[in-house]
C-alpha cells in the first residue's frame, strides 16, 4: 500500500492534510488501482460532463509512463463522482491532448469519512512497445482538493 502524499497545490513542501491509500495490482489484461481517498462526507464537484475541469473537483489523478522515457504519458482522472477523463501529456511542451479517449474502467464509492475507487486499465490502452522487460512506473496519484 502506498501512503504518505505530499501536497502538490497551493505548496508541494508538506504532506497532505487528508490522506490517501493506493493499492495495485494486474492480471494478463488490466492494471487494477484502489484508492481510498479520506475526506469529509462534502465533495467540490464544479460538473459531472466527462473531461471537464477536472482541476476544479475533488478527484484522483493517475499519470503514466509506459515507457519509461520520461518524455509523454497518460493521464486517468476521476472524480468522488465517477466522473471520467483520460489525456495525453508531452513533457516537451508540458501540455495536454484532451482529445485523446480511451476505453477504462472506474466506480467509487461515498463513505462518511472517505470515498473509494477502483480503477481498471486496459494493457492495450497503454501503448508500449512488445517485448519490452522494463516499464515506466506510475506517478500515484496527483489528489486534487479545491476546498
Amino acid at each position: 500500500m502506498a501512503t504518505g502524499f505530499w501536497q502538490k497545490w497551493p505548496i508541494d513542501t508538506a504532506y497532505a492534510h487528508r490522506q490517501t491509500e493506493v493499492r495495485m495490482t494486474y492480471d494478463d489484461k488490466n492494471i487494477y488501482i484502489g484508492v481510498i481517498a479520506y475526506d469529509t462526507s462534502y465533495h467540490v464537484i464544479q460538473t459531472l460532463r466527462r473531461d471537464s475541469r477536472f482541476f476544479d473537483n475533488d478527484a484522483i489523478t493517475i499519470i503514466m509512463d509506459p515507457v519509461n522515457q520520461r518524455t509523454n504519458g497518460f493521464m486517468f482522472q476521476v472524480n468522488a463522482y465517477n466522473v471520467q477523463s483520460e489525456d495525453l501529456i508531452f513533457s516537451s511542451t508540458e501540455d495536454f491532448n484532451l482529445s485523446w479517449d480511451n476505453k477504462w474502467f472506474s466506480k467509487t464509492k461515498l463513505y462518511a469519512s472517505y470515498w473509494a475507487v477502483e480503477i481498471a486499465i486496459p494493457f492495450k490502452t497503454l501503448r508500449y512497445q512488445e517485448g519490452k522487460k522494463t516499464r515506466g512506473h506510475p506517478v500515484f496519484p496527483l489528489r486534487c482538493k479545491t476546498k
